[in-house]
């Protein structure tokens, strides 16, 4: 699926404040933020049946990417940027990633992304980011992503998204995670 995106202006006078929103946590970014907000606590309302939800342990996931697309020809191409987006989906439990490999259209590892498990709290999110001029994965690149709870939990919600702008002209799709293995 191929998605166009518009943009629409917000009026911002007459003294409207736009309020401050701390940047993403990449996975890429190493430092801590020094003052946490406190998040109370969810719990599912009475009329929701969990038993009837998926769950898991943890699992192994496939995710294709593409850090260009042909278009016109196989002699033309489009380079892309590419976000891989880790959503933690459940509101009271932590799991920690394991992996998170980035590999060629060969097969061939590029990079490492977890050099030791990393815990990912509650609702948070972490993602990675392929620079739109790093042609290194080709059309075939991929990411192989592990994660693991102690307790089953709704698995995480890990999609790549491409996207870009080039010559006045805007590409964007989705590729989701597809589950190798399961626990």
């Amino acid at each position: 699926m191929i998605a166009v995106a518009t943009s629409v202006a917000c009026d911002t006078s007459a003294g409207a404040a736009i309020p401050e929103t701390p940047l993403p946590n990449s996975l890429a970014d190493t430092s801590t933020h020094a003052a946490q907000r406190e998040i109370p606590m969810y719990s599912a309302p009475a009329d929701v049946d969990e038993t009837r939800m998926a769950v898991a342990r943890g699992q192994i996931l496939y995710v294709p990417v593409y850090s260009h697309i042909f278009h016109r020809s196989e002699d033309r191409t489009f380079d892309l940027t590419t976000t891989l987006s880790i959503r933690n989906t459940s509101p009271t439990a932590s799991f920690m990633i394991h992996e998170v490999d980035y590999f060629d259209s060969e097969g061939t590892l590029l990079k490492s992304y977890v050099e030791r498990p990393r815990r990912l709290g509650p609702l948070a999110s972490t993602f990675v980011v392929i620079e739109e001029r790093d042609r290194s994965g080709g059309v075939g690149a991929n990411f192989i992503v592990t994660w693991r709870a102690e307790q089953e939990i709704s698995p995480p919600l890990i999609e790549a998204v491409m996207i870009s702008t080039q010559s006045g002209q805007g590409v964007s799709f989705t590729s989701p995670a597809r589950v190798l293995e399961e626990w």
